[in-house]
């Protein structure tokens, strides 16, 4: 089974689409790539279900080896590359085509130089910070 994290949002129809980063998305989801089945996951739920793990300690609990995103800030993609997650390029806000093209290696990696840079954390590592906010 091919799992791959995303983060989501809802649309006004009430369907699924990709949302821009992790940081800022209201849910984050887990697509099987074969059957498109989507696993919604929202911040609640890392606290009640999850013990308050991070979004990559629970993507990689459950199999997801890769991530795609549009954007991402520079200490998330330390925290996936450190959990042994590949991240790769959004090319549109659909799931659908985004998994498509990655099955057909069209999607780019992410690499860590195309990250957004951030001044509000402090944390000089992720293991020294608390916040499930980042990753």
């Amino acid at each position: 089974m091919l799992k791959i994290g995303m983060p989501l949002r809802m649309n006004a129809d009430e369907s699924v689409a990709l949302a821009a980063d992790f940081r800022t998305s209201e849910y984050f989801g887990i697509v099987d790539a074969i059957t498109r089945k989507v696993e919604l996951i929202s911040e609640d739920m890392l606290e009640t279900h999850y013990n308050g793990k991070g979004i990559s300690d629970v993507l990689k609990d459950k199999g997801v080896e890769f991530v795609i995103c549009e954007e991402m800030m520079a200490m998330t993609h330390k925290v996936f590359h450190n959990s042994q997650i590949e991240v790769y390029k959004a090319m549109s806000d659909s799931i659908d085509e985004n998994i498509r093209m990655f099955k057909e290696f069209m999607l780019p990696p992410f690499f860590y130089n195309e990250t957004r840079q951030t001044s509000s954390c402090s944390a000089s590592s992720c293991s020294t910070c608390s916040s499930s906010s980042c990753a």
